[in-house]
């Protein structure tokens, strides 16, 4: 997927800058190949902010995105249309700018046709194990939830694995003694297309495949006959309906780069993503054209958008998705065909449909933590430990209902940087903050979050003085670092009855706390310290 969505990208810029570009300024696209995998769209990341890049766009991934819009937030610049429909990056307190529908509207819009048009009732899930996966897995349980069905049976498969036959058994051995009537596949194209030639072959010939968009373009490759059972919704209109202006203005645009060009669902989308980025940038003051600060702005000042004559909006402070209205597709001759007289829509009013509204019942928290640097591997097992546990209790529901998030952004350590994320955290109306670590990090951030008004829960230090104990807002969990220095000295001395005891410590404040402590123990138990000797800072 992504060389059609750059190639959209280069046609609606190449389109404008025919045009005089942005106020006399010529825009260019830098872009790097991550390979669909998180940490190198990260490092890509970290390169395109250390060029000092305007913004990001084009990005396509849910877990990519999840890892990559906490660091156009800690930058501040706009990180635009990434092909996704995750819940995580919509609401206010991000620079997202969405344009597709979510996730949840697709499968909400994929249930009602299911339900609502052919009357179906059982209806099972096979899907991605992983952050795009759970997506549809959770708006799955929504949609039939709102009227009153329950989800038939499930299986998933490994992200970017062909294995799907587990999958496959588990769907279909978790719903006897019936049958799925309908299985909605939210799954990408090769293991979407597994599933469904395997279930082709072992299900009922009536069984109706129910596909989002991410499927992508070349699923339709391995289908070359007619398919009516399966059912694509898509996010733009099909990129041959040139009942749209949309679709003509793309296709010209496209044949201007590239004459040879075949009409594409993602690069159109591409296109039709620029041309909103290009009216938001035109939207901004002269003046004001190189600051970046100044592009989300303009998008929710300019509100709704009309490109080439299809609507996007209305964005405001609290809504940063643009498209209210999902296609339906199948298959036809191995290409995509509208199904007729058959859309989903939902009012500018409501930002996303009903049910993707209760789908994204989350209860945020927000982590600052060293991702990077000498402390980096620890802060990484930190923020680990956290998503296990968040994952373990939304596989039951979450709380009441709200799924748990974990927004992190890092600190490489610095006490600075971490006072600044949690300010930055907090843009995003945390319940509360996680997983902080170190006691100069924790003095700090828990003065600002306290500020806020904001709990930091599970301190990683064992600072047994000032704030930490004492502010309201600190909830302590682990021991305190005097009673791990009093248990230590205990069992060298009484158990082992050993005299002669030095301290070696860091030279931070974690460090002065530790020979403060040890000195205090052993003068307890009328002894001094024999020698000690210290490290610079973290001894790193």
């Amino acid at each position: 997927n992504g060389p059609p969505i750059q190639a959209g990208i280069l046609a609606a810029f190449a389109e404008q800058n025919e045009q005089g570009g942005i106020y006399g300024h010529m825009l260019r696209l830098v872009s790097l190949d991550d390979g669909y995998v998180a940490g190198p769209a990260v490092a890509n990341t970290r390169a395109f902010l250390a060029r000092g890049v305007y913004g990001l766009i084009g990005y396509y991934g849910t877990g990519i995105s999840n890892n990559v819009a906490p660091l156009a937030l800690q930058a501040k610049i706009p990180y635009i249309a990434p092909y996704t429909g995750t819940v995580t990056i919509r609401g206010a307190g991000t620079y997202v700018v969405n344009v597709r529908a979510a996730y949840a509207d697709e499968v909400y819009a994929l249930v009602r046709y299911a339900t609502a048009t052919l009357g179906l009732t059982r209806i099972s899930l096979f899907f991605q194990n992983d952050a795009f996966g759970l997506q549809g897995y959770n708006a799955l349980v929504a949609a039939l939830a709102a009227i009153n069905l329950n989800m038939l049976s499930n299986g998933s498969y490994a992200t970017n694995s062909l294995v799907v036959a587990p999958g496959f058994n588990a769907v279909v051995n978790n719903a006897l003694p019936f049958a799925p009537e309908a299985v909605v596949v939210f799954a990408v194209g090769a293991p979407a297309t597994a599933f469904i030639r395997m279930a082709q072959a072992l299900l009922p010939g009536s069984t109706l495949y129910l596909c989002p968009s991410a499927v992508g373009e070349g699923f339709i490759a391995n289908f070359q006959t007619n398919y009516s059972n399966i059912i694509i919704t898509q996010v733009t209109p099909i990129a041959t309906d040139t009942s749209y202006k949309a679709t003509v203005d793309y296709q010209a645009a496209m044949a201007r780069v590239d004459p040879n060009f075949q009409p594409s669902l993602v690069s159109y989308e591409s296109y039709v993503n620029t041309r909103l980025a290009i009216s938001a940038l035109l939207g901004v003051p002269k003046n004001m054209t190189l600051d970046s600060t100044k592009f989300l702005p303009s998008v929710t000042s300019i509100s709704v958008f009309a490109v080439s004559q299809l609507v996007l909006g209305r964005y405001t402070p609290t809504c940063n998705q643009g498209m209210r209205q999902v296609w339906y597709s199948y298959i036809a001759d191995g290409k995509y065909a509208t199904i007729p007289n058959q859309t989903f829509t939902f009012t500018e009013s409501q930002c996303m449909s009903e049910v993707s509204v209760f789908s994204t019942s989350f209860l945020i928290f927000g982590q600052s933590a060293p991702l990077t640097g000498p402390l980096g591997a620890l802060g990484q097992a930190i923020r680990a430990g956290i998503l296990v546990a968040f994952s373990e209790q939304n596989s039951l529901g979450g709380v009441s209902g709200h799924r748990l998030q974990l927004w992190t952004l890092d600190d490489s350590g610095s006490p600075a940087q971490a006072a600044t994320n949690t300010i930055l955290l907090a843009q995003r109306m945390p319940l509360a903050l996680i997983g902080y670590y170190g006691s100069d990090v924790m003095t700090t951030a828990l003065s600002s979050a306290s500020a806020l008004g904001i709990p930091l829960i599970g301190p990683i230090s064992g600072n047994g003085s000032g704030s930490l104990l004492t502010n309201a807002y600190a909830v302590n969990i682990r021991a305190r670092y005097s009673d791990e220095m009093n248990a230590l000295l205990n069992y060298a001395t009484s158990t082992l009855g050993l005299t002669r005891i030095s301290v070696f410590y860091s030279g931070d404040a974690f460090g002065l706390e530790g020979i403060t402590l040890a000195s205090a123990a052993l003068n307890a138990i009328n002894m001094r310290p024999l020698s000690n000797g210290s490290c610079s800072g973290s001894c790193a």
